[in-house]
């Protein structure tokens, strides 16, 4: 994954790459990060300095990433490379690129119902907060783990009354409150939530 465009003070790392790790399964449940026994799991991955993870990743279906990297606005461009290909400095080795941005500081969900809740859509309103008051407190069809942890910095795949509050300091129009923890994204001094 390449830092394409980062907002400040994020943007010290734009343009620097990083792996994806290889999935593992986490918990839906708020409270826990492992697997927990009669709730539903979903795949999550971090983001790594050093040698590419070679796996099928069609097999997983859809990957979280998480990095303190990954910020609200930001910009990232994916890029798969093959077992096979002998260079890794060589761009005919990588498939297309995905371009991806992520959504603005608060802006979880456009609504949510009964049937769930659906992708942001570019605006922060009080249902983006109750979203992530309902994932906080359990509620059935409430937003997905992977979009209501929305603090601290460093992502730590609990859902807890920080990420409400959060929620609600974007809604208030506040700006994403923190700043990298080095200057080079390899560095990051966050720890890895990852069972």
């Amino acid at each position: 994954m390449i830092f394409v465009d980062l907002p400040r003070p994020y943007d010290v790392w734009n343009g620097q790459s990083l792996w994806v790790t290889a999935p593992v399964s986490v918990s839906e449940k708020g409270s826990s990060v492992a697997p927990f026994p009669g709730f539903p799991n979903f795949n999550a991955s971090r983001l790594r300095c050093g040698e590419p993870v070679f796996r099928d990743w069609n097999q997983f279906g859809t990957v979280h990433v998480f990095h303190e990297g990954i910020v609200p606005g930001g910009s990232y461009r994916v890029q798969v490379i093959g077992a096979t290909c002998p260079d890794l400095l060589a761009e005919g080795s990588y498939s297309p690129p995905l371009d991806l941005t992520a959504a603005r500081w608060g802006d979880t969900v456009e609504k949510c119902s009964t049937l769930g809740c659906t992708p942001p859509e570019g605006s922060v309103g009080i249902g983006d907060a109750l979203a992530v008051l309902g994932r906080f407190s359990g509620v059935v069809g409430a937003i997905i783990k992977a979009r209501a942890d929305l603090e601290p910095r460093c992502p730590d795949l609990l859902i807890n009354v920080s990420d409400v509050l959060a929620s609600l300091a974007g809604f208030v129009g506040l700006v994403y409150p923190f700043e990298p923890t080095a200057l080079n994204a390899c560095d990051s001094t966050c720890s890895n939530p990852l069972p």
